[in-house]
């Protein structure tokens, strides 16, 4: 079975690298392990991502986010709060930094697409390539999830080892602001220079639709459907369309755009293939020879929680899988616990199967790999800092 992981990632990776679909991509990965463990893994796969609510609220959620994102783009409202926003803020830098990882408080799966067309009006001010915007994007965007005491994945791995929220944050808030500098660095030299014009102009008309998407979600997010954080979002997209008078032409190719279709069926993929990891057996060769490898304590707490998060695409995955395996090998201390945990997030940051990735790779039109002669010295630079820390700490 760990052949056929390495034959279904690299298919990924090459349909990818040929502009396929990711929706497409991911589905060809799922029927490689599932022509290796067979047909009983293919019934058990399918029933489990269609009854998962899950599913159904990725499938919903990623749909309402890319109409939202296609509405302020159509409407020119994205463009007017991002050179509304990058006025105010002047620096391009800061306004790279800062966007993304705000908006990243409402931490759902296509919650990039309300950063990157604010990084696209704020990028193309300063000639950035869009390579680049989607590094930044993406990076920035994530590195709140370390120490934001909602995220769903810090609370889950609090429940599991019994450390609570804060003192896994407060452990992880080094690496958070090593990520923010190192994702600086990577970006100084294509700003050197640069500045932002000065924007006088009101920001809240145009941040308006936004904020009430943000604010509904977040107050929904506790919903008793799966179907209460779109309609947050939907409110949002009813008040920006109202507030732009935009014409029912525009409204209805939001609607059936190929964005907003293929965002959705791309959830869709993702959570199959998540199933498929699960029930071909894949993340179980891979915990069973990584517990069985002789591998040092600290080898197996990066590796096992970076691979798993990186084929699933899930950091709660690579967690929640790796907890149990190395729970009988030793102690894990806070250290241990804040070292997958850091390794599980950053690692699946540059997944193929990461949402945000795919999205915002392609809102920019950008295949994903060419983003990655960036995030690939940023991920290894961030793991490398944290092995060093938690050694020492």
């Amino acid at each position: 079975m760990l052949a056929a992981v390495v034959v279904a990632f690299a298919v990924v990776v090459a349909l990818l690298r040929l502009r396929t679909h990711i929706s497409v991509a991911l589905l060809a990965g799922s029927a490689v392990l599932l022509i290796a463990s067979g047909p009983a893994a293919a019934l058990d796969s399918l029933e489990a991502t269609i009854t998962d609510p899950r599913t159904w609220f990725l499938v919903s959620m990623s749909y309402a986010v890319a109409v939202f994102a296609d509405l302020y783009d159509r409407t020119g409202l994205a463009k007017e709060l991002g050179e509304a926003l990058a006025g105010k803020l002047r620096s391009p830098l800061l306004a790279l930094v800062l966007t993304p990882a705000v908006l990243g408080l409402i931490p759902v799966a296509g919650g990039a697409l309300m950063s990157a067309p604010l990084v696209a009006v704020i990028g193309a001010a300063v000639g950035l390539s869009t390579a680049v915007m989607v590094f930044a994007n993406v990076w920035f965007r994530h590195t709140i999830f370390l120490v934001y005491p909602l995220s769903n994945v810090l609370i889950t791995t609090a429940a599991l080892t019994g450390y609570g929220v804060g003192e896994l944050a407060a452990r992880q808030a080094p690496v958070a602001a090593f990520m923010i500098g190192v994702g600086a660095i990577i970006l100084w030299p294509h700003l050197r220079g640069a500045a932002l014009p000065r924007n006088d102009a009101s920001v809240w008309r145009a941040l308006a639709p936004l904020i009430t998407a943000l604010g509904a979600a977040i107050v929904l997010r506790y919903g008793f459907t799966y179907l209460a954080m779109p309609l947050g979002v939907a409110a949002g997209s009813a008040l920006l369309a109202a507030l732009t008078r935009a014409s029912a032409e525009s409204i209805a190719s939001s609607l059936a755009g190929r964005r907003a279709l293929g965002l959705a069926a791309a959830g869709f993929s993702i959570m199959l293939f998540q199933k498929v990891m699960m029930f071909s057996g894949a993340s179980a060769a891979i915990a069973s020879a990584a517990s069985s490898s002789g591998l040092p304590i600290t080898v197996l707490e990066v590796a096992l929680p970076a691979v798993i998060g990186t084929l699933t695409g899930s950091p709660l995955t690579g967690i929640v899988t790796s907890i149990p395996i190395l729970e009988p090998i030793t102690h894990l201390a806070i250290r241990d616990v804040s070292l997958i945990y850091v390794s599980s997030i950053v690692s699946y940051i540059g997944s193929p199967a990461h949402l945000c990735l795919v999205y915002t790779a392609q809102y920019f039109g950008e295949p994903i790999t060419t983003q990655y002669r960036y995030m690939i010295p940023a991920i290894a630079s961030t793991m490398a800092f944290a092995v060093l820390l938690y050694a020492l700490w």
